[in-house]
């Protein structure tokens, strides 16, 4: 309750309860959204979910570090609450950040070379960012494979779908050194130099 004072003299005023009906309906209500927003999570397709993935070069040399851009993407007209992406990288391929970059993205165990990142995406609203790596030996690499996982509503089961970068980029050779070390073709005897080859006088 609460006081008012009116010419002088404190009121009581008691505040009306909430009815127990319209707080069942409120309630019954609530659930009801929940419940509708769960089945539709559950036969949302996760196709909605695009990845484009850009590389900066297509012909890179040993130990050059290559600049790859990722854009996840929601097309849908509804939100997706929670998307899982997760780069599996080939071997061959080093991934070039910083040790916290790589303890909070890295999927530990046997598979030491993928990457995972997680992002609630609005409708028609998208996710970009950046990641780098160098390439050891000379060779045509793939950039390796993409796994895209999405959730429920209330995070009870999940959706997964995957597929292969059609991305690929070249390897060269690595370069030798400016100056060569090369083998003399002749030697000294004494004062008289030997030749390679005998001429004709």
């Amino acid at each position: 309750y609460r006081k008012r004072i009116v010419d002088g003299c404190e009121l009581s005023l008691r505040r009306k309860p909430m009815p127990l009906s319209l707080l069942i309906i409120l309630l019954a209500g609530a659930l009801c959204g929940l419940l509708a927003a769960e089945i539709f999570s559950l036969v949302r397709d996760n196709r909605r979910i695009t990845l484009r993935c850009e590389v900066n070069m297509n012909l890179t040399e040993p130990d050059e570090v290559v600049t790859l851009t990722y854009v996840v993407q929601n097309t849908s007209r509804f939100p997706m609450p929670f998307v899982s992406f997760c780069f599996h990288f080939p071997e061959q391929l080093q991934v070039q950040e910083n040790e916290a970059w790589k303890e909070a993205h890295s999927v530990g165990g046997a598979f030491a070379n993928m990457y995972s990142f997680d992002a609630c995406l609005p409708p028609h609203r998208g996710l970009r960012g950046k990641l780098r790596f160098t390439l050891k030996e000379r060779g045509l690499y793939e950039l390796g494979k993409v796994y895209i996982e999405t959730g429920d509503f209330l995070g009870f089961h999940s959706k997964v779908r995957s597929f292969f970068l059609p991305q690929r980029i070249v390897c060269t050779a690595r370069a030798l050194p400016e100056k060569p070390a090369l083998a003399p073709l002749g030697g000294f005897l004494g004062d008289i130099s030997v030749r390679r080859f005998i001429l004709e006088e």
